[in-house]
């Protein structure tokens, strides 16, 4: 039976997502790709330009994904922003335990984007995104409250994600750690302090 164009496309889109999760970014391979899709190879080619354009679509919807597993659906946006932001850190931090290869993977995308020039603007898109929707959430937070934040939204968003790949780091590096905990919660009650909510 034949399957659609676009319902292929995103076979191999989240046939590309999970080899990178569990393989990394440079092991992945178009045959790899097609195999665990279950498509022959040239179906794939007749999706894809290149692997580069599948790569940069597999991108693009494992973004969306996370930005949408990491924004919890019921956030406490009336209690203000330092309860939204702490309720933002604790999914965060209960992602990062449970699967860490998902975040290491994100970590190779992200080099392996900008490695050489590549694919800079795919990098840039990603953390701009990541502004954008947490700066949206941020700001309602502060709205919904009637607070105000000596820290303009997007900046603290920016910011917020800044933490976030540092403490994915050295998570990945030392999962076993047991002063990053203390170390991620220092870093956002440094936030909130100097958003001075």
């Amino acid at each position: 039976m034949r399957v659609p164009t676009a319902e292929r496309r995103q076979q191999l889109i989240e046939a590309a997502v999970e080899l990178m999760r569990r393989n990394g970014v440079e092991a992945v391979t178009l045959r790899a790709i097609a195999q665990e899709a279950g498509a022959p190879l040239a179906t794939l080619h007749y999706c894809f330009r290149d692997k580069d354009e599948l790569m940069r679509a597999a991108a693009q919807h494992w973004l969306g994904q996370f930005m949408q597993d990491s924004i919890p659906e019921r956030l406490p946006l009336e209690a203000g922003l330092r309860a939204t932001v702490r309720r933002i850190s604790e999914a965060f931090w209960a992602s990062l335990r449970a699967g860490s290869e998902d975040f290491r993977a994100q970590i190779e995308l992200v080099t392996w984007a900008v490695r050489g020039g590549m694919h800079p603007m795919l990098a840039a898109s990603m953390y701009a995104h990541h502004e954008e929707k947490l700066g949206e959430v941020f700001a309602a937070a502060l709205e919904a409250a009637g607070e105000q934040s000596s820290i303009d939204p997007g900046i603290l968003a920016r910011s917020y994600v800044a933490a976030i790949d540092g403490i994915t780091l050295q998570f990945v590096a030392e999962p076993e750690n047991p002063r990053l905990p203390e170390v991620f919660d220092l870093m956002m009650e440094s936030l909130l302090t100097q958003a001075d909510v």
